[in-house]
C-alpha cells in the first residue's frame, strides 16, 4: 500500500494504523515519487491527499491507468470537501474519502481493495 501526501503527520498517523492491522505501507511526497513507486514496486491500494505537489489525485490515477491498465492499484482520494471530489471517483478502482476522515472507514475500505474487491459500494 501506498499513502501519498505531504501532511507528514497525517500520513504517519494513517500509516501507523494500517500496519497495525498488517499492511506494509510505503509512502510517497509527491506524485512523480507515487508513479515510480507503483510501476516499479507492485503497489496494491494507493491512499492520496487530492492535490499534491506534481499533480491530483484525478491525474495520478489516469496515470497509473494508462501506464499499468488492469493491474493499475485503486485509488482512495482524502479530500477536505465536495468541492474537492472529482467525478472520476464514481469509476471501479477510485474512491473519495470526505473529512472528517475516519481512520475506521478508511481501514475497512483499504482491508476491501486488498482482498481483491475493486468496486466499493
Amino acid at each position: 500500500m501506498l499513502l501519498v501526501g505531504d501532511d507528514v503527520e497525517l500520513r504517519d498517523l494513517f500509516a501507523h494504523l494500517l500496519e497495525l492491522r498488517g499492511h506494509l505501507v510505503l509512502d510517497a511526497t509527491d506524485v512523480v515519487d507515487a508513479v515510480r513507486q507503483c510501476r516499479d514496486v507492485g503497489i496494491g491500494v494507493v491512499v492520496i491527499e487530492n492535490v499534491m505537489p506534481g499533480g491530483t489525485w484525478a491525474s495520478l490515477a489516469r496515470t497509473l491507468s494508462e501506464l499499468l491498465g488492469a493491474a493499475a492499484p485503486p485509488v482512495v482520494m482524502l479530500a477536505g470537501s465536495w468541492a474537492q471530489s472529482d467525478p472520476d471517483a464514481s469509476q471501479p478502482g477510485m474512491r473519495t474519502m470526505m473529512a472528517p476522515h475516519r481512520a475506521e472507514q478508511l481501514l475497512d475500505l483499504v482491508s476491501m481493495y486488498c482482498r481483491g474487491i475493486r468496486r466499493v459500494p
